[in-house]
C-alpha cells in the first residue's frame, strides 16, 4: 500500500474544472530564469498569480524577488492593475481548494493499534467551512459559533454548569 494520498489536495497541486492537474513550473535554472524576457516574464507571473493566488510562489515561478514584483507595478501603472486583477481571480482559486477542503476534507493517515500505517481516510472540515461560511456570511454565522462549542448551537437549550 503506497503511504501517499490518493488524489492530494494541495495549495500548488490542484485539478481544476476542466479536470486538468495544475502545478506551477518553478524556474531552478538561473540561465534558464536569464533567457525569460522581461515581458514574458511578467506575463507568466500573472499567469501564475491567476491560477493559484500566491505572490510569492509566482514570483519563483519566473525566477524574480518579491521586490522586482513590486517594483513593476509602482513602473508600471498597466502591470499593477493587471496585478490587482490576477490577485483577485487567484483568491478565487484559493477558495475553491478551500471550500473543498471544508466539504470533501483532506487524507490523514490511519494508524493501526500497532502503529503501523494501514491506509487513508478523507476528513471534511468543519472549522475551514465555518470560516468560509463567516466571511461569506458574517450576519448568518456569529464569530461566537464554533463546532466545539455546543452551547452556540441552534435547536437546543443553552447549557450552563448548573445542568451537571
Amino acid at each position: 500500500m503506497t503511504r501517499d494520498p490518493p488524489n492530494r489536495i494541495l495549495p500548488l497541486s490542484r485539478t481544476t474544472r476542466d479536470g486538468a492537474v495544475y502545478k506551477p513550473h518553478v524556474v531552478d535554472d538561473e540561465k534558464l530564469a536569464a533567457s525569460i524576457g522581461p515581458e514574458a516574464r511578467r506575463e507568466r507571473f500573472l499567469e501564475v498569480l491567476r491560477e493559484h493566488g500566491i505572490v510569492a510562489e509566482s514570483a519563483r515561478a519566473v525566477g524574480v524577488k518579491m521586490s522586482k514584483v513590486y517594483a513593476w507595478r509602482k513602473q508600471d501603472p498597466k502591470f499593477d492593475r493587471l496585478y490587482k486583477e490576477a490577485c483577485t481571480i487567484g483568491r478565487y482559486a484559493i477558495l475553491d481548494v478551500a471550500v473543498e477542503r471544508a466539504l470533501k476534507g483532506s487524507y490523514k493517515p490511519v494508524l493501526g493499534s500497532d502503529g503501523e500505517f494501514v491506509g487513508w481516510v478523507r476528513e471534511p472540515s468543519d472549522s475551514v467551512l465555518i470560516a468560509i461560511l463567516r466571511r461569506m456570511f458574517p450576519e448568518r454565522v456569529p464569530p461566537e459559533h464554533t463546532p466545539d462549542n455546543p452551547s452556540t448551537h441552534s435547536g437546543g437549550a443553552e447549557r450552563s454548569d448548573d445542568d451537571n
